[in-house]
């Protein structure tokens, strides 16, 4: 077996805008820019929080960040930063209640994210919550970039999806994935069952689901896609666990998909059906990736998933690897309307 070429801690590259502190238990992940994206490398505190424990199992990790003055502890009517920083707050809480054992915030943070997460569970009791509603197909820009393409491919193809079915039962081979949709949105917003959804209400940025879909036992699928080593930042694993998180948010609270949306734009229509029948079983998590992974994430594959999978919410999270020439075979001309 080959040696590990990411041995310690230090190995591990991360933005100047992340301190790292290590001591003899204990790392510090000091976010300094909280209201970037997730995926890049200057936010991404559970792939690094995550990493680290793979490299060293014993240690414990305290995730501290920069306070974003502009955030005024409040729903709705949000800039974009304070957008983004709200979804930075649920991430923390979630990310300490999925490791509860080793992953602590700092006490320098601790007030604002016990305060928030009161006025979230204030919002969850009152039924003030709700998902995004897809208002559209999701598009297809044939200029765009591969990602985009291999992701339509995958989910709006014939030929693409008989693939993706084969490869998920190469992985699950007592289960076959029903079907598959890409681009459904997950932002949350503070309204209830008779308020429409609009930025006045928003409570964090939206995302998408690259491409989800159901299995025959039941299991909500989730894959974040990747295409190579050029993607060359850990960002993915916090995307896809936000993303995972979330869905399990939505199957234990689903009044957050209390909207049916009649023309199953992106799938949401069988979502609410599954969600609101109670049918989904739990979560399959997964990083769907090319065959040239980043180095970091393919030398420690197997660690990442046996710690990944000690969450606390019981979801499941694998890794698969698609083959680039098999997508390159589909034509993007059959992707469908």
């Amino acid at each position: 077996m080959e040696e590990k070429k990411y041995k310690k801690i230090s190995d591990i590259p991360h933005s100047k805008y992340v301190e790292i502190e290590e001591n003899k238990d204990t790392v510090k992940i000091v976010i300094k820019k909280p209201t970037e994206n997730m995926q890049t490398d200057m936010a991404n505190f559970e792939a690094l929080a995550i990493m680290y424990k793979c490299i060293n199992p014993s240690i414990n990790v305290i995730i501290e960040y920069t306070k974003y003055e502009k955030w005024d502890a409040r729903f709705g009517d949000l800039s974009l930063e304070s957008s983004i920083y709200s979804r930075f707050l649920y991430r923390l809480i979630k990310f300490k209640e999925a490791f509860p054992n080793w992953v602590k915030i700092s006490n320098n943070n601790i007030v604002e994210i016990n305060f928030f997460e009161q006025l979230l569970n204030e919002a969850f009791i009152n039924k003030k919550l709700s998902n995004n509603v897809p208002e559209s197909k999701a598009g297809f820009n044939p200029n765009k970039g591969e990602e985009h393409q291999i992701e339509n491919k995958l989910a709006r193809t014939e030929k693409g999806n008989k693939y993706l079915k084969k490869l998920y039962h190469t992985l699950y081979p007592n289960s076959e994935l029903l079907f598959a949709y890409n681009q459904l949105p997950n932002g949350l917003f503070n309204v209830g069952y008779n308020e429409k959804v609009s930025e006045s209400k928003r409570v964090f940025t939206t995302g998408m689901y690259d491409i989800w879909g159901i299995d025959t036992l039941g299991n909500l699928c989730i894959f974040e896609l990747k295409k190579n080593k050029e993607n060359s930042h850990l960002g993915v694993i916090s995307e896809l666990f936000f993303y995972a998180v979330y869905a399990n948010e939505i199957l234990c609270n689903k009044d957050l998909i209390h909207i049916k949306n009649n023309d199953n734009c992106r799938g949401y229509e069988k979502l609410y059906d599954y969600v609101q029948s109670e049918k989904i079983k739990g979560i399959n998590a997964i990083f769907l990736l090319g065959q040239d992974i980043y180095h970091v994430i393919k030398e420690w594959q197997k660690e990442l998933k046996m710690l990944l999978d000690t969450n606390k919410f019981g979801i499941n999270f694998d890794f698969l690897i698609y083959d680039i020439n098999e997508v390159e075979k589909i034509d993007c001309h059959e992707i469908a309307n």
